[in-house]
């Protein structure tokens, strides 16, 4: 209740803000006619920061809305034009309609391209298929990231998560000053670098390094950021540096320091904590966990939850931790096109987790309930290193590297107490006590060379890559497991020794040639070995008898790959398409303790086809391909896991490779003019042979589970998304539907459950346009979840997941900010589970000091109410699941920030 007070609260200030406000409108020309795509902006005349913001349309109208009563200036700019100045009072009954405004044509920019004029600031511009927003016609508070601004600028959208948006696509790639900033992970510039280091941002879709270098396009966008940094930051250090201490022993630490030249940049940052906090980004966070291969379960299927992966699905992050992260990145240009990029990465922590499971399992004509609770102590220690090389050695040769490292290792110590029912009698028990250690080592590297021939074999391309991980385990366990129906009772104490190891190479060689026309054949081949060994020694934790010889195997598996394939291609000028075939043909040999046990052959055709349309903001692309995946080792050895005696998983030796067909289609609209965005996509797979299990539930309730093929598995997912600024509300409106279809099948007790699940989810979002002063951002998401199961249609059930959500930020006077932020979630299982509401508030108040209001002092309440849980829910294989885990609760922190400013020629620290 509240929350809700809160949010109404807000919502009548914000109204009241739109109230009484003015529409202004006109026409921009020149000698020959109407202009469009011209900025038109009202800027406040203190400062020269953004009031309001239009773009000519094609008949050259433009028209600004909810324009409060001041005094303002009139900018109109484009490229090739003197910019226009007009200062305007807008006060009540003056005439909205500025009429005509003439430009004057600037000749000297049709030589330059472009002519900076000393002062000037334009706070967007249109530059072919860029939209270059200038950072200091934006207010951001003094100590705001990149994330902070990019929520201000028209055209962008960030949702509570950080995830960016940009002409209606996901932004896959953020640089600054054009260079990569490390690696791939957006997330880390945006919510790292500091907003007033800013100069401007670039927002394109960028063509990849060898559709550049070759001119030949092969299709391939990335919605990309490009962060411009100002000059001043270019002469010497900046960043800063954070500390902060709270009730119930909570502390923060941070530490981030910059550098950029023009031919080198340097990056380090370092964080330390209690609170939950784990790295730099959620990217970060996966690659911390060994990304999605480390949460391969026994026999390989992949177990993601809001414990493991805390991204976009607003689960809070369970469990007690205490965290420490690195970071380091560096980048050097000796010369134009010669760029080498050294970045590593390292994260640490200790987690205390306290969790209940509850699932709800279905077998063919009934059903029991199993429940776990589990207290376990985590110590994980990960380091990842990667280099990245780009050469153009000269006009015809280019050569790209990538190579990885990584090594972590891993101790966990937890005791677990399991019962099943059914009918509400008890069936089983377990009581457990397991402890791991593992060491985990990796590195892999990717060498490609592109060299440009002559005109009817303009490219030649070769790709060789190579990888080697090892993993190593050791797990103790003491169990005591009973059982009702008999009586019986039964103890295990063992050990399992487990290395895991992989080893694989390929090789690739395309060639393309030309026809004329826009017409290429590009022929290619291509071979990979990849071996991988699971070696295992179990045995009496407390025997001298040795390991047990039928739970110790020595398995291995060796799978060749060679395929060749021939692709026509044809560019224009806005359309690429191709059509393409390859012949795959995969060879799988495993071997048990030093002996073959086959050599199989698979011969499979992989059709593909891909069509894109890009002209005028619209963009149009179609992409059909089929792949092939060899089974794994893991999922191949032919020996039971005994660990947990309640759920026993063995490998199948026999599995063949899976066979899949993807569909994948979006279309998007991007109207400069309104700067409203438009997003459809649809993507489907259906995948023959699909490799999951094949269950058998025993009398006892205990259950033995077994990798198999299963016919098929299919999944399809539709997105629509729609943002615009209304200036006649004054808000940004963003809307979303996704729908989402998953149809499974397993083996239950030797009968197929069908599983199909859909999931309906929507989001309505707003923010208010004019928000120096008060920004204030709410919205509601829904997401309904109905799954069925074939072998008990009575047991079908409806998920019900509703978020309310608000941010406020405030800032009262110059030097002082508000920052709220509400979130009510309600979780429900109709008719299985007790419904949940969880309503999480936090509040800070920041007080800037001294010059550039470097120093800044922060109280910061998390979850006010001291209701913050963590709760998961899923429907898998034949069961619901429920999770509840311990989390982190209320605290309050008083934190110290100060700004890191090192200006060449300065004395220090400023």
């Amino acid at each position: 209740m509240r929350a809700i007070l809160v949010f109404a609260f807000l919502l009548f200030q914000v109204s009241n803000a739109i109230a009484g406000t003015h529409r202004l409108n006109g026409v921009v020309k020149d000698s020959v006619g109407t202009l469009s795509a011209v900025s038109v902006s009202l800027l406040a005349p203190a400062d020269s920061t953004l009031v309001a913001f239009g773009i000519t349309d094609l008949a050259g109208r433009f028209e600004i809305n909810n324009v409060n009563n001041g005094s303002y200036l009139l900018q109109v700019a484009s490229l090739g034009y003197y910019t226009e100045y007009r200062p305007i009072t807008v006060a009540d009954g003056m005439n909205a309609a500025l009429g005509d405004i003439k430009l004057e044509e600037n000749k000297a920019a049709h030589v330059l391209n472009d002519v900076v004029i000393s002062g000037e600031r334009v706070p967007v511009r249109v530059k072919g298929d860029t939209l270059e927003y200038n950072a200091s016609s934006f207010k951001v508070k003094p100590d705001g990231v990149v994330e902070d601004l990019l929520r201000k600028l028209p055209g962008i959208q960030v949702d509570k998560d950080g995830n960016i948006k940009s002409m209606g696509k996901d932004v896959k790639k953020v640089l600054v000053d054009g260079k990569e900033f490390f690696n791939d992970d957006p997330l880390l510039a945006t919510k790292n670098l500091p907003a007033d280091a800013i100069d401007k941002v670039q927002a394109f879709e960028k063509r990849s390094d060898g559709s550049l270098f070759t001119g030949i396009d092969d299709g391939s966008r990335e919605q990309t950021l490009n962060l411009t940094l100002k000059k001043n930051k270019k002469l010497g250090c900046f960043g800063d540096v954070t500390a902060g201490a709270g009730s119930n022993g909570r502390y923060e630490g941070a530490i981030k320091a910059f550098r950029f030249r023009k031919t080198e940049q340097l990056a380090a940052m370092g964080m330390f904590n209690n609170i939950n906090k784990f790295g730099f980004s959620i990217k970060d966070y996966l690659n911390f966990n060994g990304g999605l291969g480390s949460m391969m379960q026994s026999g390989g299927q992949i177990n993601i939850n809001g414990d493991e992966v805390p991204i976009d699905n607003g689960q809070p992050i369970s469990g007690a931790i205490t965290s420490g992260a690195a970071a380091f990145n560096y980048t050097i240009e000796p010369r134009s096109q010669n760029r080498l990029t050294f970045s590593y990465m390292g994260n640490g922590i200790k987690k205390f987790l306290d969790q209940q499971t509850i699932s709800q399992n279905y077998v063919p004509g009934s059903s029991f309930e199993r429940v776990t609770n589990t207290w376990q102590n985590n110590n994980n220690l990960v380091n990842r290193l990667s280099l990245h090389w780009r050469n153009q050695l000269d006009s015809q040769n280019m050569y790209t590297l990538d190579v990885h490292g990584q090594i972590g290792s891993a101790n966990a110590a937890g005791t677990a107490y399991t019962q099943t029912l059914a009918g509400g009698m008890p069936e089983n028990y377990l009581s457990s006590y397991t402890k791991n250690n593992s060491l985990k080592t990796s590195a892999d590297g990717t060498l490609n060379w592109i060299r440009k021939v002559n005109d009817h074999w303009p490219v030649f391309e070769t790709r060789i890559s190579a990888k080697y991980a090892n993993w190593n385990e050791r797990s103790e366990w003491n169990n005591i497991t009973q059982f009702f129906s008999p009586a019986m009772q039964a103890t295990d104490q063992q050990y399992l020794n487990n290395e895991q190891r992989t080893i694989n190479t390929s090789a690739e060689v395309s060639a393309v040639r030309s026809f004329g026309k826009g017409f290429f054949l590009v022929p290619s081949v291509a071979g990979r070995f990849e071996k991988q060994c699971d070696y295992r020694t179990q045995g009496l934790l407390y025997g001298a008898e040795g390991p047990t010889d039928s739970l110790s195997p020595r398995f291995y598996r060796n799978a060749m790959t060679a395929d060749a394939g021939l692709q026509l291609k044809r560019n224009r000028k806005n359309i690429q398409s191709y059509i393409s075939l390859k012949a795959e043909n995969i060879s799988i040999a495993p071997y048990l303790n030093g002996s073959g046990l086959y050599n199989r052959n698979y011969y499979y055709l992989l059709p593909s086809a891909f069509f894109q349309k890009s002209t005028n903001g619209r963009s149009l692309s179609v992409n059909y391909y089929a792949s092939v995946s060899a089974p794994q080792a893991a999922q191949m050895l032919p020996v039971a896991d005994y660990s947990n005696p309640l759920m026993v998983t063995q490998g199948n030796v026999n599995l063949k490779p899976e066979y899949a067909h993807n569909l994948n289609g979006s279309y998007t609209i991007f109207d400069q003019f309104t700067m409203s965005s438009f997003f459809a996509m649809l993507n489907g797979s259906y995948v023959k042979d699909k490799i999951g299990w094949s269950q058998t539930v025993m009398p006892d309730l205990s259950q033995h589970m077994v990798m198999a093929n299963n016919r098929y598995d299919c999944n399809a997912r539709l997105d629509l998304q729609y943002a615009r600024p209304v200036q006649k509300i004054g808000l940004n409106v963003s809307v979303g539907l996704t729908e989402t279809w998953d149809q499974s099948i397993a083996s239950i007790n030797n009968v197929n459950n069908t599983n199909n699940t859909f999931v309906h989810s929507g989001k309505l979002s707003f923010n208010n346009l004019n928000n120096d002063k008060i920004d204030v951002r709410w919205g509601v998401r829904a997401e309904i979840t109905h799954t069925s199961y074939s072998i008990n249609k009575e047991q079908n059930a409806n998920y019900y997941n509703y978020t309310g959500f608000i941010r406020c930020n405030y800032r009262p006077l110059a030097h002082w900010n508000i920052s709220l932020a509400c979130d009510v979630t309600h979780y429900t299982v109709q008719g299985v589970y007790q419904a949940v509401t969880i309503p999480i508030c936090n509040a800070e108040l920041t007080r800037y000091l001294m010059k550039n209001d470097r120093l800044s002092l922060n109280l910061r309440c998390f979850d006010i109410l001291n209701q913050n849980r963590a709760i998961y829910q899923t429907s898998q294989l034949n069961y619901l699941l429920q999770q509840r885990s311990n989390i982190i609760g209320r605290y309050l922190m008083f934190s110290l920030g100060y700004k890191l400013n090192k200006v060449k020629g300065g004395a220090g620290l400023l």
